[in-house]
């Protein structure tokens, strides 16, 4: 209701920034996974989906007997894409684990995670669970680089033979690019732009 001109205004009376900090404090998703919570409100924050898209996902959510992320239910209902969801994760990279990444993109079902990281507990953690899905045909290395790629925030590239500065590659030996798994690309300056293997060997 708007005040007449020259009243005062009542402090009791909520201002239009507290009205609208009240909306956004009420409009929290809620997800089983506490990693696709955060993917969640980063759509709502970019306003990608709405509150109320959000709300009825979570009335759908409810009544499937599937168990799949409500980022997965957004998806079906159209009001995101997985597009719009990999830019997302390659902007702002929401910390979340290789296996609900994998389950977020589709790649896997959740029984299937479930199930391997099973087998890596059996295993005594002897394999990563990237591994564990390849071999039992999870999912391919192709499938385990992209997702890597976003979860990292690193592009994932095919090396170009001929695109590489064969004085980069001259400087070191061929034994020692192949036991540690990496390829000098590019100098930019002081800056060498290198292609790895596994993301470990960046440690």
């Amino acid at each position: 209701m708007p005040f007449r001109e020259g009243a005062k205004e009542d402090s009791n009376f909520p201002s239009e920034n507290e009205d609208i900090k009240k909306e956004k404090d009420t409009c929290t998703p809620v997800d089983k996974e506490v990693e696709f919570n955060a993917i969640l409100q980063i759509l709502i924050d970019e306003s990608i989906v709405t509150c109320e898209q959000v709300d009825y996902a979570k009335k759908i959510h409810a009544r499937l007997e599937s168990r799949k992320p409500l980022v997965e239910v957004l998806q079906d209902l159209k009001y995101v894409t997985l597009d719009q969801i990999k830019a997302v994760l390659a902007q702002k990279r929401p910390k979340i684990r290789l296996g609900a990444l994998l389950v977020l993109l589709g790649y896997i079902e959740e029984i299937d995670l479930e199930r391997m990281l099973a087998t890596q507990k059996e295993l005594e953690n002897s394999k990563r669970i990237g591994e564990l899905l390849i071999e039992h045909n999870y999912i391919t290395e192709a499938n385990l680089l992209d997702t890597l790629s976003l979860q990292m925030g690193y592009p994932n590239i095919e090396p170009d033979i001929d695109s590489i500065d064969p004085q980069l590659l001259a400087r070191v030996s061929t034994d020692y690019f192949r036991q540690n798994l990496f390829l000098p690309l590019e100098r930019d300056g002081s800056s060498v732009t290198i292609a790895v293997h596994d993301q470990d060997n960046l440690k």
